[in-house]
Parts: structure tokens; sequence; C-alpha cells
């Protein structure tokens, strides 16, 4: 089973595979659907990329401590969560 999210501020409609049409208002999510209904959708594919809609497969909100993958570390030894940027070069005082 999955769920349609609108993730736009506009309203969005979809034609599934049964022939259905989805009519989503804008930030809202669909009640679940059976994965047929979006596999192999052309539709529902190019929303996907322009990151129109969201495709969440029912319980994926439910994380156990075997599905958590360790993040790569950033090389930013500071601490923070903000993401590295390269670092400046110090400026020369002799350089004219």
């Amino acid at each position: 089973m999955v769920q349609i999210e609108n993730k736009t501020e506009r309203p969005v409609l979809l034609s599934l595979n049964s022939g259905t049409a989805l009519h989503l208002a804008p930030g809202t999510t669909s009640e679940e659907l059976p994965e047929a209904e979006v596999d192999n959708n052309p539709k529902v594919q190019k929303l996907r990329e322009q990151r129109i809609v969201a495709v969440h497969t029912a319980g994926a909100a439910e994380v156990t401590e075997e599905a958590v993958v360790a993040q790569p570390a950033t090389g930013d030894e500071t601490g923070d969560d903000a993401p590295a940027r390269p670092r400046r070069k110090p400026s020369d005082p002799a350089r004219p």
C-alpha cells in the first residue's frame, strides 16, 4: 500500500493505472492505495521527478534500529550539523 503526497501549493490531478482520477489538494496526502495503481505509471514518475508529489509506502514511518543507516562523515570536526563548506584560504598581509 502507498500514499501520494502533494508537495505543492496547487491542486494535483493524477490518473491512476485503474483509470480512476486522484484529486489532491495542496499539501495533502491521499488515502492508502494499492502499489499497482502507481507502478510503471508515467504520470506519477514524471511528477515525482519534478518533486511535485511524493510516494510513501505504508508503514515507512515505523523505523527499526536495523533500518537506520549511518550518515557519511562530512569532514567537519566542529561538531555542528551545518553542511561542510570549503574553507577560505587565509589572506596574506604581505601580498599587495
